[in-house]
């Protein structure tokens, strides 16, 4: 009996010391962004439920972050080299942009990046995917069919617009993320030609 007791303070203290770490050892992703909006405030966000109206000459993607984890953290989504907007905890946001080849591209502490063919008139949906690790956030991009992107809009709570202050962190964002981006793509090039 007296082992069994000493065995369950051990596991008790083991996760009493786990707990008091994760608390203290906040991730260094989440405190960056809260520098960042030191500055002012990058995201604004309204609970209208807005959605984008498809246009004949334009395609209309939506970018969808569902999760509610990493509520402090801002993913950064980009097309080729201009900013779209920025998700935070259950947000989404829509943009028209001009069909062809495209490069999204996804921006926590690292870059993931996806190609698309778009076509006008039609929607695209995108998944920004969070996963915090104990000192960094890390992101991963996803095209979703319609059926799926559909439900994964109806989950985020809230719309994100960029403010001015947004705009010009995310342009920033660009220019340091060049090298990132290149990269990541030169990773699934690779990886393609390997699956062949």
């Amino acid at each position: 009996m007296r082992r069994l007791e000493t065995g369950r303070s051990r596991v008790l203290l083991t996760l009493a010391c786990l707990t008091a770490l994760a608390l203290v050892a906040l991730p260094a992703t989440a405190k960056k962004q809260r520098d960042d909006d030191a500055d002012g405030k990058m995201i604004e966000f309204s609970k209208d439920d807005a959605r984008g109206e498809l246009l004949p000459d334009k395609a209309l993607v939506y970018v969808m972050r569902p999760a509610s984890i990493g509520v402090l953290v801002k993913t950064w989504a980009f097309i080729d080299d201009e900013v779209l907007g920025a998700n935070k905890a259950s947000s989404y946001f829509f943009v028209h942009v001009d069909p062809g080849k495209r490069t999204f591209w996804s921006k926590m502490e690292n870059v993931d990046a996806v190609g698309l063919e778009l076509e006008p008139g039609k929607a695209y949906f995108l998944q920004q995917h969070l996963r915090m690790g104990w000192t960094k956030a890390r992101t991963k991009i996803e095209v979703l069919d319609e059926g799926k992107g559909e439900k994964v809009l109806a989950r985020c709570k809230k719309r994100a617009t960029l403010t001015e202050v947004g705009q010009t962190r995310g342009a920033e964002l660009v220019v340091e993320s060049r090298d990132e981006l290149r990269a990541d793509l030169a990773r699934d090039a690779e990886r393609e030609t390997d699956e062949r």
